[in-house]
């Protein structure tokens, strides 16, 4: 169950998974039964349990699929989306 406390004044929820349609389902589903100021979509988790999945940060080889996904949450629902990634140097850079 998710629930704001009193104190909370902006709330969000954060959510992630690889499939377009399960994603805009979970945004609906939140949208509908919380109180949440937003959404988050979580395209950063490193985790190999969510990325052997398709969800989390696999999903940054695959920029099609997050354009779907992206596109397929935000005809559910009205309130803001916003979406986790991660930057991540695979070799060192001089700044």
């Amino acid at each position: 169950m998710l629930r704001r406390h009193p104190s909370e004044d902006l709330f969000g929820v954060q959510i992630c998974g690889p499939y377009p349609d399960t994603v805009a389902r979970t945004v609906e589903l939140v949208d509908n039964e919380c109180s949440v100021d937003f959404i988050d979509i979580n395209m950063g988790c490193p985790i190999d349990i969510v990325v052997n999945k398709g969800a989390g940060s696999s999903l940054l080889t695959k920029p099609m699929r997050i354009k779907s996904i992206v596109q397929a949450a935000s005809t559910v629902t009205e309130k803001p989306l916003t979406v986790k990634v991660m930057l991540v140097l695979v070799q060192p850079f001089n700044f």
